[in-house]
C-alpha cells in the first residue's frame, strides 16, 4: 500500500489495542529516538511553535505544526470541554444539526513526507490518548516497583495507560485503583479493563475505583497513596489532585508521579510543594520533563530531559571506561529506579509525528485504512 492513508479512529484504535507486547515495545522504542534526538540534537531548532485559540463559547482549538528530517506534519485538535453542551451543535459541513456533539477532543493530524507530498491523515483522538500513554511509558519502564498503582480520571488517556501498563508489565502488578469525580464513570473503565484484562493480558491484578462522594473518600484517598509506588494523573485540572502531605509523610518508599501535562499554563494536575520534595537520603532532581523549556515548575529546581536519560544510559559502554561516566550512570539509575520521579510530560510536537508515522506503518503493514494513490 502507497500513496497518502487515511485512518479513521476506529481503525487506529484496532491496530493498537491488538499489538503484542514485542510491538509496544517496539513503538515505545521509536519514541525514545525521537526524544533522544530532540534533547541531545539540533532537533528541537526545526520544531514551529504551537498556538491556541480560544473561541468566546469556550471552544479551544490548537494548531500543532512538526518536523523531521524525513517528514512534515500538522496536528489540529479541538477541545469543546469548555463548551455547554446546548450550544455545541453538529456540523456537516454545510448546515448545523440539533445534535449535541460529544464534548471531547476531535480533529485529525496530516502527515507528509520530506518533499511536501502527503503520506497519511489520521484521526486524532485515539492516537493522541496512545501518544500520551506510551510517553508516560519510558520512564515508568525504568521503574523498580510497580506493585500498587492509582490512576486520576477515566478518560481514553487513562485506559490507555493502565492498558499499556498491563501489557507492558502485568505481571508484576497487585492492585490498580482508579480516582474519579465520576463513580459512574470510574466503574465503567474498571469494567471495561477487567474484561481486556481477560482476553488480552491475564494479569492477576485486583482492579477497583475509590468513590469520591463517600463520606471517607479523603482518608481512603490519603492510606492509597501512603503505599503507592506509582501515580498516574490525567486530569486537565486547575487544582491539584491531592494534598502533597498524602506522598512526603509516606515512611514506605519513593512513588513515581506522572503528569501528562497541558497544553495551557493554567492547569496544574500536581500540589507545587511535591514538586521540590525530598525525600531524607535522596539529592538532585526529582522532576524529568520531556521539553524543559515549555515545563512548568520553580525557578529553583533543575530538570532532567528524558531524551538525556536516554543517551546517557544508551553510552553505558563509554561511561563504564571512566570512573566519573559510571558513578554518574549509577547515580542516576539510583534516583530513575527506586527514587522519587515526578515525570512531567508536556505535548512534545515531534513526539506526535514519530507516533503517527509508526501508526502508519504498522496500517500498512496490514493493509487497512484507505490509501488514495497519487494524493
Amino acid at each position: 500500500m502507497s500513496g497518502c492513508i487515511v485512518l479513521s479512529d476506529f481503525i487506529v484504535h484496532e491496530i493498537l489495542v491488538d499489538l503484542p507486547r514485542s510491538d509496544i515495545i517496539a513503538f515505545k522504542d521509536k519514541l525514545e529516538v525521537c526524544l533522544e534526538e530532540f534533547s541531545t540534537t539540533e532537533g528541537r531548532e526545526y520544531q514551529p511553535e504551537p498556538d491556541v485559540v480560544i473561541r468566546s463559547d469556550g471552544r479551544k482549538t490548537l494548531f500543532r505544526p512538526f518536523t523531521s528530517p524525513s517528514s512534515v506534519g500538522a496536528k489540529i485538535v479541538v477541545d469543546t470541554a469548555g463548551v455547554d453542551p446546548a450550544r455545541a451543535p453538529v456540523s456537516d459541513g454545510h448546515t448545523e444539526s440539533a445534535k449535541p456533539v460529544s464534548l471531547a477532543l476531535h480533529g485529525l493530524v496530516v502527515v507528509c513526507d520530506k518533499n511536501g507530498l502527503p503520506t497519511g491523515i489520521l484521526n486524532v483522538e485515539e492516537v493522541t490518548g496512545y501518544r500520551k500513554s506510551m510517553n508516560v511509558m519510558i520512564p515508568y519502564m525504568w521503574r523498580q516497583n510497580t506493585k500498587r498503582i492509582v490512576m486520576f480520571r477515566a478518560g481514553k488517556q487513562a485506559l490507555w495507560h493502565l492498558r499499556l501498563a498491563l501489557a507492558l508489565r502485568g505481571s508484576e502488578i497487585e492492585r490498580i485503583t482508579v480516582v474519579n469525580q465520576s463513580y459512574l464513570r470510574a466503574q465503567t473503565l474498571v469494567d471495561r479493563l477487567q474484561q481486556e484484562n481477560r482476553q488480552r493480558w491475564s494479569s492477576t491484578a485486583a482492579i477497583g475505583c475509590l468513590d469520591s462522594s463517600h463520606p471517607d473518600y479523603e482518608q481512603a484517598l490519603k492510606e492509597l497513596l501512603l503505599e503507592v509506588d506509582v501515580v498516574f494523573c490525567t486530569v486537565p485540572t486547575r487544582q491539584a489532585l491531592f494534598s502533597s502531605r498524602y506522598i512526603t509523610s509516606s515512611m514506605r518508599g519513593s512513588p513515581f508521579i506522572s503528569a501528562i501535562g497541558s497544553w495551557i499554563p493554567e492547569i496544574a494536575e500536581l500540589d507545587p510543594e511535591i514538586l521540590s520534595y525530598r525525600p531524607k537520603g535522596e539529592t538532585g532532581s526529582s522532576i524529568l520533563v520531556n521539553d524543559r523549556a515549555n515545563a512548568m515548575s520553580n525557578s529553583s529546581e533543575v530538570l532532567v530531559e528524558v531524551g538525556e536519560v536516554l543517551k546517557l544510559l544508551r553510552e553505558k559502554g563509554t561511561l563504564s571506561q571512566n570512573e566519573h561516566g559510571h558513578s554518574k550512570r549509577n547515580s542516576l539509575l539510583t534516583w530513575l529506579r527506586p527514587g522519587f520521579v515526578v515525570y512531567k510530560s508536556i505535548g512534545l510536537r515531534v513526539t506526535d509525528l514519530a507516533a503517527r508515522n509508526a501508526i502508519l506503518s504498522l496500517a500498512q503493514d496490514r493493509g487497512v485504512g484507505i490509501c488514495i494513490p497519487d494524493f
